[in-house]
């Protein structure tokens, strides 16, 4: 955890001695400080560890869903178009759109 605010409350911690912050370091509640860059470089492991999870379940969904049902799901969940503007971009009607998407819905929990 990390924190890029200290709060009033961190701040009478301070005062009363109970907590120390050192300059250019984070404490993060165990009494070992914790450098800034160390901070990146866990967020950086963060980041790559959320990536690789995320690449593992879209190839699942790659292999449970059809073509049609991946790209239209990944235009609706990461795009975050309407069903509507999906169906303009395919050009299709949008009941075909919501068809496919609750098809999908269907496969996702079988799968997961």
């Amino acid at each position: 955890m990390r924190w890029k605010h200290i709060s009033d409350e961190s701040y009478h911690v301070i005062a009363n001695g109970e907590e120390t912050y050192y300059k250019h370091k984070v404490s993060l509640g165990d009494g070992k400080p914790q450098s800034i860059s160390d901070e990146k470089d866990q967020e950086i492991e963060y980041r790559q560890s959320v990536l690789r999870r995320y690449r593992i379940v879209e190839k699942k969904l790659r292999k449970a869903l059809t073509g049609k049902q991946f790209r239209r799901l990944k235009m609706r969940v990461e795009d975050q178009l309407t069903e509507d503007e999906i169906a303009k971009i395919e050009n299709v009607g949008q009941p075909s759109i919501s068809a496919s998407l609750s098809q999908a819905a269907e496969r996702i929990k079988k799968v997961f």
